[in-house]
């Protein structure tokens, strides 16, 4: 079978000078490229999800998946995505930067920990104390309303058992 010159005409010649230039464009590109390419964070993230996904996918159904194919997805190198899942976690939980934002608390990390502390060391004496006598109880010395303490020990997820209030009641 022939091919006739219209056919290569109409089909080949254009696609060849689209294939010239798609060279010229790679070959210009690789003078200036540089050997090792920023990863962005987002990507990074996609690879990690991806590779969890992944994971959990295989160990809930049995589903198997390949390395390979994630990083092809996510346009990252075998050797960078391998690079990526062995890095540390992501770089904010290690920001411990000091909250700035709003008011000043009243009751510091310091001052929660003493009463956790004295709750804990007084066992049902201390439980029996409403939310303002313990701060005198853990040697406070502020002003503060029954609903700042519980809001505060709530942060640290401590909340009186319904045993405790019963038996502060009775008495």
């Amino acid at each position: 079978m022939t091919i006739s010159t219209r056919y290569l005409n109409q089909h080949i010649q254009p696609f060849q000078v689209h294939l010239a230039f798609f060279h010229q464009s790679i070959t210009m590109a690789r003078q200036t490229e540089v050997t090792y390419h920023h990863i962005d964070t987002p990507r990074k993230a996609r690879v990690k999800g991806a590779v969890a996904f992944a994971q959990a996918q295989k160990q809930r159904y049995g589903y198997d998946f390949s390395y390979q194919d994630i990083f092809q997805c996510c346009q990252v190198s075998k050797s960078r995505g391998y690079e990526i899942l062995k890095s540390s976690t992501d770089r904010t939980f290690h920001n411990e930067f000091e909250e700035t934002r709003g008011r000043k608390k009243l009751l510091t990390d310091e001052d929660i920990d003493k009463l956790k502390k004295l709750i804990w060391s007084e066992n049902f004496e201390a439980r029996q104390l409403t939310w303002p006598q313990l701060l005198p109880a853990a040697g406070i010395d502020k002003q503060i309303s029954r609903a700042t303490v519980r809001r505060a020990l709530g942060t640290r997820h401590w909340r009186k058992c319904v045993a405790c209030l019963v038996a502060h009641q009775r008495i």
